[in-house]
């Protein structure tokens, strides 16, 4: 059984819409970013600039509510 994805009810793809986000994010200043300090998960500190030293990182802000 092969399944197709209905249009009707499917995201658009994002296109020029994710360039337009990542041409902002170039030119937004990242080096304070550098200076942060946060806890890992065993509640050790870890410079924000090591995780990205060598290959790239994704910064995810997440809210607890709670």
């Amino acid at each position: 059984m092969v399944a197709f994805a209905d249009r009707a009810h499917s995201t658009p793809s994002p296109g020029c819409q994710l360039k337009g986000v990542v041409e902002h994010l170039r030119s937004l200043d990242m080096a304070p970013l550098d200076e942060l300090t946060l806890s890992d998960d065993a509640g050790r500190d870890v410079a924000l600039k090591h995780l990205w030293a060598e290959r790239p990182a994704a910064l995810v802000f997440l809210r607890h509510y709670g």
